[in-house]
């Protein structure tokens, strides 16, 4: 008979006011990249329903409206590119690790694939605790 243990460790961060700033600078970056991005997502999702329900008004087939993107890796990773890239979201750059951003990217399309199995949907943002963000900090 295998009996499987499981331990865990708890551990205390104790950070200097240096590392508090530069952790609420991390957290807030992916909070908000996390935001954008799914608020990105959601719009063009928006836009399909509408698409749907013109077409369906007009009493013509549903299957001739384009679908939204596929919901995988590289589109999560392309809208956070395209993202950075823009001038009014440049902190993203200086404030924002890009470790932080992509394990953030992952965080997404894993909450995506989990819950809506490649179909699009609308979803929530993200709550204001960034737990998550501890478990790949390297620093």
């Amino acid at each position: 008979m295998n009996t499987i243990w499981r331990q865990a460790y708890n551990f205390r961060l104790r950070p200097n006011s240096v590392q508090q700033i530069t952790l609420i600078q991390l957290c807030g970056s992916a909070k908000y990249a996390w935001n954008q991005v799914l608020s990105g997502r959601n719009e063009e999702y928006n836009e399909y329903i509408e698409d749907v329900e013109s077409v369906q008004s007009r009493g013509k087939d549903v299957s001739l409206v384009p679908k939204p993107r596929p919901i995988n890796r590289f589109l999560f990773t392309y809208d956070l590119k395209k993202l950075i890239e823009k001038e009014d979201y440049s902190f993203l750059k200086t404030q924002g690790h890009s470790q932080v951003l992509q394990q953030n990217n992952q965080d997404l399309h894993r909450v995506f694939s989990r819950i809506f199995k490649g179909k699009g949907a609308i979803l929530n943002s993200r709550p204001k605790t960034a737990i998550i963000l501890l478990d790949f900090l390297r620093v």
